[in-house]
């Protein structure tokens, strides 16, 4: 490695063996791959560490789905056991001693393996040498209130020269805005501190203080976008920091919003979504993704779009553009959001679409709030006997999936009450 910088990888979230959600489209040929996702993405971190190589990895976040499953756990064993044999040093930041006990009885906590936390709350992960001059530290912040915590007087005082400080904790930084801290006086004392509460990668500064959070190895919200990564800390002779990112995910979710325009058709909409297809595929050409599930939000005038259907659209696009021209292979989701046109029409059709906007705005209100089955009763007897069966629906998606695709329902509500 070169000598003059160093390298230390850090994780968030790992959530081995939690099953990735959300992914409405998936075929049967994709399960083994979706189920073993972040795994996949665990194994792709331990051959990125090898390969640069670092000296030291530190998993700062949640590492299973509590209880740790054997599998799960089999797999955690022999990755740190690799990076250890590659002479990486492996530290565990806050673990619970319930997921270090049930490791250590079911024989897969690796030899080596070194904790952070309120017991241990300060390691040298790299030190000096005669070939580097500079100490990197790592200390756990997140200690309880009664903790005795004891520091001697140059760790207190500030900086320390030829020495790298970087804190470990699990509160949230995504709400910190440029020049914010979550402790200004204890956290001034530290180069960068580094958050495992996040699923999504994110950095600030305060001061001389970089925040940062790393996100998770494979995101499984139905809702998170973007690659699951790592992040690589690059330390120089003199103490600057940079941070790198690597993806690891192998399942990759990404949302593009379509719109049409007033008279367009289905192949308009079509062939804007290739275009943006080939976009994305071109930013993906070099990284980790298996499989990309792609959300689409497509909007446009009622009068236009009031016969399609968001499941129709999926399909179509599923038969265009089941892969990338790379070949990697596309799932397609579709909300369609129906738009009121706020135009002042004449006559007998002011009313009318007036009160199709109340009715939206009230179905779309009855499904983003927490809807009851009386509720759900009263809905389906508003809309008639062939309505939407409010309570398959509820049933089958979470809340947040029914609050996109009211405005879809609504239309195709409407038109079966005119219908009946």
């Amino acid at each position: 490695m070169h000598s003059r910088s160093r390298h230390v990888l850090f994780t968030g979230n790992l959530l081995l063996d939690k099953p990735l959600q959300g992914l409405y489209s998936a075929r049967a040929d994709q399960h083994d791959l979706i189920r073993d996702a972040t795994l996949s993405a665990f194994e792709n971190l331990v051959a990125f560490a090898v390969d640069q190589p670092v000296e030291a990895v530190v998993f700062n976040g949640r590492m299973f789905v509590a209880p740790p499953t054997v599998r799960g756990a089999a797999l955690f064993r022999d990755g740190v056991e690799t990076l250890l044999e590659a002479g990486v040093s492996v530290y565990w930041a806050g673990p619970q001693e319930r997921e270090w006990q049930t490791l250590s009885d079911i024989r897969c906590l690796p030899h080596g393996l070194q904790r952070i936390d309120e017991n241990h709350s300060r390691r040298s992960v790299i030190n000096r040498s005669e070939q580097w001059e500079r100490s990197v530290v790592c200390e756990w912040l997140d200690m309880p209130r009664d903790h005795d915590h004891h520091t001697n007087g140059a760790h207190n005082n500030g900086h320390v020269h030829g020495q790298t400080r970087i804190g470990l904790t699990r509160q949230a930084i995504g709400h910190l805005t440029q020049g914010a801290a979550l402790h200004p006086e204890r956290d001034r004392r530290f180069d960068l501190i580094v958050s495992g509460a996040a699923d999504r990668s994110h950095t600030t500064r305060s001061d001389k203080t970089i925040y940062h959070a790393p996100g998770c190895l494979q995101p499984s919200d139905g809702l998170a976008e973007g690659p699951g990564q790592v992040t690589m800390l690059r330390i120089d002779v003199n103490g600057e920091l940079e941070l790198l990112r690597e993806e690891t995910s192998v399942v990759r979710r990404e949302q593009r919003d379509l719109l049409v325009e007033p008279g367009g058709t289905r192949n308009n909409l079509l062939e804007l979504a290739e275009l943006e297809l080939q976009e994305l595929a071109e930013q993906l050409a070099e990284g980790s993704t298996q499989l990309l599930q792609l959300e689409w939000i497509v909007r446009g005038p009622v009068a236009d779009i009031k016969d399609w259907s968001s499941e129709e659209l999926a399909a179509e696009l599923t038969s265009l553009l089941e892969t990338t021209e790379q070949g990697l292979p596309v799932n397609h989701h579709v909300q369609l959001v129906p738009l009121m046109s706020g135009q002042p029409i004449e006559s007998d059709e002011f009313v009318n679409e007036q009160l199709e906007e109340q009715f939206l705005q009230h179905l779309g209100g009855q499904l983003n709030g927490e809807t009851s089955d009386d509720q759900a009763d009263r809905l389906t007897l508003q809309l008639g006997a062939d309505g939407i069966d409010w309570r398959a629906v509820f049933a089958a998606l979470p809340p947040r999936e029914t609050g996109h695709r009211s405005g879809e329902w609504g239309v195709r509500a409407l038109q079966q009450y005119k219908r009946a």
